[in-house]
């Protein structure tokens, strides 16, 4: 079971969101997915999942820790205002995919 750590949180009164930096230890387990993280970081900061959207997402080479950052929304409109439509759609309902290098993005 992974611990989550907040390093830090910053308002942003224009967007209408927090930018969160956290710290995500992991032991001798993989590194967790963003779905759980989201998840976990949403009832953290008391807020419902859709609100979270996890920005940046890294593991330390050699560590059993990961930070990132995530930006949480005070509402869904704020959510579409800043991230756009197609992106707020895909987090609302926890469609996220990769392309793969050299190839076309999916539409």
């Amino acid at each position: 079971m992974p611990d989550i750590k907040i390093l830090g949180k910053t308002e942003e009164p224009l967007l209408k969101r927090k930018m969160v930096e956290f710290e995500v230890s992991h032991g001798s387990s993989p590194t967790p997915k963003r779905k759980e993280t989201k998840s976990k970081l949403a009832v953290l900061l008391g807020t419902e999942e859709p609100l979270v959207v996890i920005d940046n997402f890294r593991t330390t080479y050699g560590l059993n820790l990961a930070k990132g950052t995530a930006f949480v929304y005070e509402s869904e409109d704020a959510l579409v205002s800043a991230e756009g439509r197609i992106k707020a759609s895909k987090e609302k309902n926890g469609k996220h995919k990769k392309n793969a290098p050299g190839s076309a993005p999916s539409q």
